[in-house]
């Protein structure tokens, strides 16, 4: 995406991500987790350098299932780019089939 009229591209997506309030998170689109625990013992799961051998809603599902009372918080890291670049041709396509 290219400097145009409408200002720097990187800026609207700041403005984008700063204004969504989320709830969920497609697990696709995540990029690694950071688990914290009471005991001050933090796991980093980096789910590009550990090929997703597994379901990971299971595992995060299950995690929490034997965990919870141990768990202080758990992080999602979002690869931001792969959310762009997969809303950015969403709505081109939907601009496109829409639009006469």
């Amino acid at each position: 995406m290219s400097k145009n009229e409408y200002g720097n591209p990187e800026d609207h997506w700041l403005d984008i991500f700063k204004s969504l309030k989320i709830d969920t998170v497609p697990s696709e689109y995540v990029r690694s987790i950071t688990i914290s625990f009471n005991d001050g013992q933090v796991w980093e799961i980096d789910l590009n350098k550990n090929p997703q051998t597994f379901d990971i809603d299971e595992a995060i599902e299950e995690l929490i299932e034997n965990y919870h009372e141990d768990i202080n918080n758990i992080d999602f890291q979002v690869n931001t780019e792969k959310v762009k670049k997969d809303i950015t041709r969403k709505t081109s396509t939907f601009i496109k089939n829409n639009v006469k």
